[in-house]
């Protein structure tokens, strides 16, 4: 059987497009049997960390991030190295 991984978009308010949070996202996911969960290329690295943070405080799955790789914040390579040093447990 293959993995499941299931990523999704959030706003800088930490809501999706149609008002989920990250809490609930997590736990209906889980529910679900997701093998990882994540967030997605709604925002920038430093945007997304945040959100990032909180998803992983809620849940005990492996996380995925893929930030907009086109976010003025991901153009430098200082940027995109302290998100990632900040993302590391």
């Amino acid at each position: 059987m293959l993995p499941v991984w299931v990523t999704m978009s959030f706003d800088a308010t930490g809501r999706t497009f149609t008002g989920c949070t990250i809490p609930s996202m997590a736990r209906t996911l889980e529910g679900l049997g997701a093998d990882a969960i994540g967030l997605n290329c709604s925002q920038g690295p430093k945007q997304l960390l945040p959100l990032f943070q909180e998803l992983c405080r809620v849940t005990t799955l492996p996380v995925i991030a893929k930030p907009n790789a086109a976010a003025a914040a991901a153009r430098t390579p200082t940027t995109s190295a302290r998100c990632t040093m900040l993302c590391t447990p």
